[in-house]
């Protein structure tokens, strides 16, 4: 894509096609592609069905979980937490974690990650 071709802020972000590694969840990238300048971040939208949980993770970036919808319990380093509709939740780099959805409906999440700066 040429810079003139380039939208301008805001810019709505398409999401990338879903995958999935875990039945019962989908993950959708952000394609941060059309902004004018480098994004400092990277972000997904995923979902968790009524059962089903997610794949245990542990990465070197920092992260930062929204939940858009939905309720579930997230497991992280070991402890159990609560995870419902608007709450957020930041993981230190290298720390395991999962979600498993407990409730009735979809478990909606926005995660947002990064490279800590040293």
């Amino acid at each position: 894509m040429s810079e003139s071709s380039k939208a301008v802020s805001p810019t709505r972000l398409p999401m990338l096609e879903p995958k999935s590694s875990v039945p019962g969840t989908s993950v959708s990238r952000i394609d941060y592609s059309q902004c004018l300048e480098p994004v400092p971040f990277q972000g997904s939208r995923f979902l968790v069905e009524p059962g089903a949980r997610s794949r245990v993770d542990s990465h070197d970036v920092a992260e930062t979980w929204l939940i858009a919808s939905g309720s579930g319990r997230l497991f992280h380093d070991g402890v159990e937490h609560r995870v419902e509709e608007g709450a957020a939740f930041y993981f230190r780099p290298n720390t395991e974690h999962f979600v498993e959805n407990d409730g009735a409906v979809p478990l909606e999440i926005f995660s947002l990650w990064w490279l800590p700066k040293a």
